[in-house]
């Protein structure tokens, strides 16, 4: 799972991609992707659902796809360029949260996308700065780390790259 922060955890009935069944899945949103598997205690996701790209959530109404007439409830859709994804809440008010949660993290991935690092300035005993490959002096210096990536750079090279527009954070392009 990617170092996002969880959104939003819980249970959902998944629709299958080729045989079309449907099973109870623990989803995992963060702020990049959704991550399903069988239970909450995997250790790791049986799939994921990347934000990358063309994505929208939005909630299912019947007559869209005849493979979802099973899914009786409250049923929404994850669409992105390769596959659409239905998922069933227990209830319209978790339908309605999930579909919000999607959307917000869906949002906050295409900005990302077209951001470069965001950067925080931190104090650091040592390290090399990503930019220049020179050490950064030690005892407190003052430097730059992406929240995103942990690219850390010197407080003399911060314009360089912020004004890189080449320099786009490799995590926001996960």
């Amino acid at each position: 799972m990617d170092a996002r922060i969880v959104v939003k955890n819980g249970w959902l009935v998944k629709e299958g991609g080729l045989r079309r069944t449907h099973k109870r899945r623990w989803f995992v949103l963060t702020t990049m992707s959704l991550y399903y598997s069988k239970n909450e205690k995997s250790a790791h996701p049986q799939g994921m659902i990347s934000f990358r790209g063309g994505v929208t959530c939005m909630q299912y109404f019947p007559g869209c796809s005849a493979s979802t007439t099973e899914m009786r409830g409250y049923v929404f859709m994850v669409k992105t360029n390769s596959r659409d994804y239905f998922l069933m809440a227990d209830t319209p008010a978790l339908m309605q949260e999930w579909i919000s949660s999607i959307n917000f993290a869906i949002q906050k991935t295409q900005e990302r996308q077209i951001t470069c690092h965001n950067f925080t300035k931190i104090s650091i005993s040592s390290a090399t700065c990503a930019w220049c490959h020179e050490s950064v002096p030690s005892l407190g210096r003052q430097a730059y780390r992406c929240d995103d990536c942990g690219f850390i750079i010197h407080t003399k090279c911060f314009n360089a790259v912020e004004g890189n527009a080449k320099m786009l954070c490799a995590r926001a392009l996960w």
